[in-house]
């Protein structure tokens, strides 16, 4: 029998990609808070800091399931939603635009219209 593989992949390579993510229903919903994606951006700044060349972030794991063409999320649906909204805020940003061109696609099972609100985020309040 052949082992799993278990790529290694950038959050670059997932974001340019044109990977469906669904999150089944025995997942929880986005809980996380300004605490949470604050700490995540503090993680992240502070590698930047202090980073060499050769070396590179590792996000604690995020564990899919592939599903025909889309992949179901088993673990890290928080991170990788959180990843989400702020690629997409820069994606919307004027200055980070052109940087961002493609999004993966996220759908919450029980949310129906989490995909449009995902496709539909704006810098405007509402």
């Amino acid at each position: 029998m052949k082992e799993p593989q278990l790529p290694l992949k950038s959050i670059g390579e997932i974001f340019k990609s044109s990977y469906k993510f669904f999150i089944p229903h025995y997942q929880r919903g986005y809980r996380w808070g300004k605490l949470q994606v604050k700490q995540l951006l503090d993680d992240v700044w502070d590698f930047v800091q202090t980073k060499t060349k050769e070396e590179f972030y590792l996000l604690q794991p995020i564990v899919v399931f592939k599903d025909n063409n889309k992949y179901e999320i088993i673990d890290g649906q928080q991170r990788l939603t959180t990843i989400y909204m702020i690629l997409k805020y820069f994606k919307i940003e004027k200055n980070f635009k052109e940087k961002i061109q493609n999004l993966p696609e996220f759908k919450y099972e029980t949310r129906d219209k989490s995909k449009d609100f995902f496709n539909n985020l704006s810098d405007e309040p509402n």
